[in-house]
């Protein structure tokens, strides 16, 4: 959530904590449609609030365990599979499902070059099975791959998570504006002869606005000296 998003949701707290302090002196406008809209958006800026959150932390658990599922499908599986094949096979040279690919390949590029080493592998069985401990490497490597897979749909799904969430933060500001400003203005209308709770008033719907950065001081015996006209 943004500075101002944040700053907007604030303003809507301290809006409902007035409505609700005052619900006496309001009357009607307490438990007023306009009363209900306030709550209604305050909750839907809370909710798409803590959606993004939540899903921007889950892209980022995501995204670790995508590298450590492309760390592990490389260094366990493919290169091993690799130097056996370099060591066992007569033809490895025109077998190139079985090489190494680049090491900054993309991620899908490396899990359909994994499932093709699989395959490759699969029809030279003997020669790995012997070299590699057990005789699950085409197995063990496709779940390897798996993983990997898994990880990136979870990030893909997490990021168009957020991605609603924000659109949602962007739409919720606009429309909160808009109920404030209603509210304010029937409010308003109501204590507009109470000034002490006008006062109040004035201070609950205020939006904060982000500080700018802070202006330099200097005094008077601190300014440069003239130069003098030659």
């Amino acid at each position: 959530m943004q500075y101002a998003q944040g700053s907007i949701a604030s303003t809507l707290q301290n809006v409902q904590n007035f409505l609700a302090t005052h619900a006496d002196r309001l009357g009607a406008l307490a438990t007023s449609g306009a009363r209900k809209k306030i709550d209604e958006i305050a909750a839907s800026l809370d909710g798409h609030g803590r959606e993004q959150e939540d899903r921007a932390l889950a892209a980022r658990m995501a995204t670790a365990r995508r590298v450590s599922a492309r760390e592990v499908l490389i260094a366990a599986h493919m290169r091993p599979l690799a130097l056996v094949a370099a060591a066992e096979l007569a033809n490895y040279g025109e077998l190139a499902a079985l090489h190494m690919p680049r090491l900054n390949v993309n991620d899908r590029a490396l899990i359909q070059k994994a499932r093709a080493m699989a395959s490759a592998a699969t029809s030279h069985e003997p020669a790995f099975s012997q070299g590699l401990a057990g005789d699950t490497f085409a197995t063990d490597l496709e779940a390897a791959a798996d993983v990997l897979m898994s990880a990136l749909t979870e990030r893909a799904a997490a990021v168009a998570s957020r991605r609603k969430a924000t659109a949602g933060l962007v739409t919720d500001t606009r429309t909160a504006r808009h109920r404030l400003h209603v509210i304010d203005r029937l409010v308003t209308a109501v204590i507009k002869n109470d000034q002490s709770l006008l006062a109040e008033w004035n201070a609950a719907k205020q939006i904060a606005k982000k500080a700018g950065p802070p202006r330099v001081m200097v005094a008077p015996g601190d300014a440069a000296p003239r130069r003098r006209a030659s």
